[in-house]
């Protein structure tokens, strides 16, 4: 503990040295999130992100740091503008889905979770999220499928298995459905 309280007097001094210091600045939100110090490492992504407008990783850790908090709506905002910086990031597309999902925008989650499975189709936390979105508007054959991906990509997720089983019970399909509760 002493020693992160350290590391962020270091860098809090870096950054008043130098306010363009760009990676400290990041370093010590980072850290500051770590700390469970939510609010204070907002404040320096934000001014991060001012101060570098360009900084994709400074808008997409603001963003989950928002989210978080449960700033969903900000989340969102912060995230969509990482997207904007870096479009061929498939995890920064999944995240701004999912937070998009939270708000109930399924119509534009889908469309950037289905962009994130383009550029990365072995993304199984992108699948996942798909699986989500397509469970929350009621297609369940998309979300199975979406949920059965994930699982060929990476076999040890409870949660897509979890997920996996409810919608396939939900099509009939018990057998496979209890398969895949007892992988769970």
């Amino acid at each position: 503990r002493q020693d992160r309280v350290s590391a962020v007097e270091f860098f809090n001094k870096a950054c008043q040295q130098k306010p363009d210091y760009h990676e400290a600045r990041l370093a010590m939100a980072l850290l500051l999130r770590k700390m469970g110090k939510r609010e204070e490492a907002v404040k320096e992504f934000r001014e991060l992100v001012q101060r570098d407008p360009g900084s994709a990783v400074g808008w997409a850790q603001l963003s989950l740091t928002l989210s978080q908090l449960n700033k969903i709506e900000e989340a969102v905002a912060a995230g969509m503008k990482a997207v904007e910086l870096k479009p061929d990031d498939a995890n920064l597309r999944s995240n701004a889905g999912l937070f998009l999902s939270n708000l109930g925008r399924m119509e534009a989650a889908i469309v950037q979770l289905k962009k994130a499975v383009e550029l990365e189709p072995k993304n199984s936390k992108a699948l996942y999220n798909l699986g989500l979105a397509h469970t929350k508007t009621n297609e369940l054959e998309e979300s199975a499928r979406a949920f059965l991906d994930a699982l060929a990509v990476k076999e040890d997720f409870p949660h897509a298995q979890h997920s996996a089983a409810v919608v396939l019970m939900g099509l009939g399909l018990c057998k496979e459905a209890k398969l895949h509760l007892d992988r769970a």
